[in-house]
């Protein structure tokens, strides 16, 4: 699997079956996530302000398939640039 800069499907083609198309992006909650989300709490988060990191997309991983196969062809790590 490649690394890639995207959260957003992106135009990418697949070994597996040579479609070239979309991929379909599935972010998902990192291990960045649960850290802030803890930190926060540490600190006093309160009112729910905790839960903020599980909204925003530079504290979550996502990996990127293949439109028309499935296979996972890519993936972006939390806090890439």
């Amino acid at each position: 699997m490649i690394r890639v800069q995207s959260a957003k499907p992106i135009e990418i083609e697949c070994k597996h079956c040579g479609n070239k198309g979309q991929s379909i992006c599935d972010p998902h909650h990192s291990k960045y996530t649960w850290a802030a989300c803890i930190g926060i709490s540490l600190l006093g988060g309160f009112l729910g302000c905790c839960l903020i990191p599980f909204y925003m997309d530079q504290f979550k991983d996502a990996d990127h398939a293949c439109g028309t196969c499935g296979h996972d062809l890519a993936y972006k790590k939390a806090f890439d640039k």
